[in-house]
């Protein structure tokens, strides 16, 4: 179950990547069943990928990477390099990518439909009004 955490205004806007990281290792179900953390921020000849998944029911690899923003072709590159390399480091596993963004430049939707080994996830922020507890 994802985190019920209220974050103010302010606090959204100071958002780095690795708060976004250290939700979703926190709440690994949001992206889906069954997923645990081999790894975070891997090194690897393509660069520093953010987290690498395991879904052991499916026996495949699961490359994530976080944008704080909208995605271009450029990160759907960088996560394709990613994949290569760790195809060709695990063989018998099979690998797909997840993009967990802000949203896709408009000009890149048509090609980010057609990926057919990544899936982008969006992230937001929820809107909440409440009573302030009283001290």
């Amino acid at each position: 179950m994802p985190s019920d955490i209220i974050l103010s205004t302010d606090e959204v806007l100071e958002i780095r990547e690795v708060d976004l990281e250290n939700f979703i290792v926190d709440n690994l179900s949001i992206l889906g069943r069954d997923l645990t953390l081999k790894r975070r921020q891997v090194d690897t000849s393509a660069g520093r990928l953010d987290l690498l998944l395991e879904d052991k029911d499916k026996k495949e690899l699961i490359v994530v990477e976080l944008k704080l923003n909208e995605i271009g072709r450029g990160a759907i590159n960088q996560l394709r390099r990613y994949i290569h390399e760790l195809r060709k480091r695990y063989k018998e596993r099979k690998v797909r990518g997840i993009i967990v963004c802000k949203d896709v430049l408009p000009a890149f939707v048509n090609e980010v439909q057609k990926l057919r080994d990544i899936q982008i996830y969006h992230y937001g922020w929820k809107l909440t009004v409440y009573p302030r507890a009283r001290e």
